[in-house]
């Protein structure tokens, strides 16, 4: 049977094979866990069986949930250019106001919706071809573990699902029905998963998208209460009430002026507390699934804010505040640096340069072997035990 099976098939029947002691189970967002899980043994996450297929009504709500966030988007444009910098400032007597309005809340609206079509559109962080030659070429000689809800730094687990050992940090997407480096979460609203590729869009949505509904809030509010007040009390006909800007446009207009005004109050509110979330996790170098893990100190803490936050952004620079990826980025999302320690091997092979790709790897992940193993390595129960030790 296995000579008719494709090379690529053999090598995946070969691993779950050799991983098939691991007892798996999948909980949230198709995070593998191992005892305390939600899974019963008999349960098909526990066996390693798929999931059930996404529902209908989940796959809706997704796709509502993207819709909406381009449309909000299309709206506000509309409301504050055609609506606020078109109509209603230029009948109170503040047309010399346009322009700096405009620029500043368009530059703002370009960046947010820069913002969120790179989140949208990005790999969030599949696990590329490099790793799995590595684990390949590693053999026995790399440890794994399995899978918990705690902190496991230098430790690949296995995926039952993609049948393939993954790097440290990374977690199975039950939406996307992918494993993710660095996963924090699936968000609905960019239609995709925030990983280790597209957190810094995500961060950068927040911030964009929060300063927008701020900026389009605080420059409407004189003229949205004039609206208002004007809209409430009853028309006599007297010169000064027609006089009122909001006399001076339509009805239709005048309800898109009072709507944007409720739109941009609610989202300033709700991207303000998810900006504070997000941008506090990134700050403490963790994710919004590891921030549970208590069975030690978040073992990826650089010390400082600074420290952190560059993990996530790469090193300082004006690329910091343009959805681009890091000019300089401090982490290959397959390995990431300690800030508990430092191995000696890796502070020695620092002196003599930066190190990357596998020889990183090797040296973060133990690769080596220890002395007096007949095979320079482990096998994979004594691989699971000592690693976990």
């Amino acid at each position: 049977m296995m000579a008719s099976m494709s090379p690529k098939a053999q090598r995946s029947a070969a691993t779950l094979s050799r991983y098939s002691f691991l007892e798996v189970d999948v909980g949230d967002h198709g995070v593998g866990s191992l005892g305390g899980g939600s899974g019963s043994p008999g349960s098909p996450a526990a066996s390693g069986a798929p999931l059930p297929p996404k529902t209908w009504s989940a796959a809706a709500r997704e796709e509502l949930a993207g819709v909406a966030a381009v449309l909000i988007l299309i709206y506000a444009a509309f409301a504050y250019n055609v609506v606020f910098l078109g109509r209603v400032l230029p009948s109170s007597g503040k047309g010399q106001y346009t322009s700096c309005l405009a620029g500043f809340f368009n530059g703002c609206l370009v960046l947010t919706a820069w913002c969120w079509l790179r989140a949208h559109v990005a790999d969030a962080g599949s696990i590329p071809e490099s790793w799995r030659a590595f684990v390949e070429a590693a053999g026995d000689s790399l440890c794994f573990a399995p899978v918990r809800r705690q902190w496991q730094p230098g430790l690949t687990t296995y995926c039952r699902k993609c049948v393939v050992l993954r790097p440290e940090r990374t977690h199975h997407c039950k939406a996307c029905d992918i494993c993710v480096l660095r996963m924090d979460h699936h968000c609905p609203f960019v239609k995709n998963c925030i990983g280790f590729n597209n957190y810094k869009f995500f961060l950068l949505l927040l911030a964009y998208g929060m300063l927008l509904s701020f900026l389009g809030f605080a420059t409407t509010l004189p003229d949205l209460v004039t609206c208002v007040s004007s809209m409430a009390r009853p028309h006599t006909g007297t010169p000064a009430q027609d006089s009122s800007p909001s006399n001076s446009i339509t009805t239709r207009e005048q309800w898109f002026f009072i709507g944007f005004g409720l739109l941009s109050l609610v989202m300033s509110i709700l991207l303000q507390q998810m900006a504070i979330v997000h941008f506090w996790f990134a700050l403490r170098n963790q994710t919004q699934l590891e921030n549970g893990y208590d069975n030690m100190v978040n073992p990826y803490d650089q010390g400082t804010a600074m420290g952190n936050l560059s993990q996530v952004l790469g090193e300082f620079g004006p690329d910091w505040f343009v959805p681009i990826a890091p000019l300089r980025p401090l982490s290959d999302g397959v390995s990431y640096r300690r800030g508990d320690f430092v191995s000696l091997e890796e502070s020695q092979a620092d002196r003599y340069g930066k190190l990357e790709g596998e020889a990183l790897w090797r040296i973060r992940y133990h690769v080596s072997g220890r002395r007096g193993s007949p095979t320079g390595g482990f096998g994979p129960e004594t691989a699971c035990t000592s690693c976990l030790q």
